[in-house]
């Protein structure tokens, strides 16, 4: 993964974490205005919610896709295009109307998703260029 060309990196959008973001501004009202202690707290839930975000990123390289999450730990997922059985897209009707949703990518051998790219802006696009690699 380390010497191949990236055709497209993308990073979960922010409007997936969208409920760290809304309780942070939450905690960080009624801190203000009521209990001054948890307002640092609503800071830290917004400031949480970015480092998870940045910490995960996808790939779609020349021969196949990875996801990568490096926080205090790495994680690396890799598959083929030539391995991949299915491909599906997910988006809940609120996913839908912010434009986010979660592709799936199933190889064969296996019962469980091998690569999910999660909470990514213009999921169709994504489904649409693997599938241009797997053929």
């Amino acid at each position: 993964m380390d010497n191949e060309q990236i055709i497209k990196k993308v990073h979960p959008d922010p409007l997936y974490f969208l409920g760290f973001y809304c309780s942070g501004i939450i905690l960080m009202v009624v801190g203000f205005f009521f209990l001054i202690y948890i307002a640092p707290l609503g800071f830290l839930a917004i400031i949480l919610g970015e480092v998870v975000r940045r910490a995960e990123t996808f790939y779609i390289l020349e021969s196949g896709v990875a996801r990568e999450y490096k926080l205090f730990s790495t994680s690396k997922e890799f598959c083929y295009f030539e391995k991949i059985q299915s491909l599906e897209v997910n988006q809940s009707f609120i996913e839908n109307i912010f434009g986010i949703g979660n592709v799936h990518i199933d190889t064969a051998g296996s019962d469980k998703t091998e690569v999910n790219f999660r909470g990514i802006k213009n999921p169709y696009e994504i489904e649409k260029i693997i599938r241009e690699k797997m053929k």
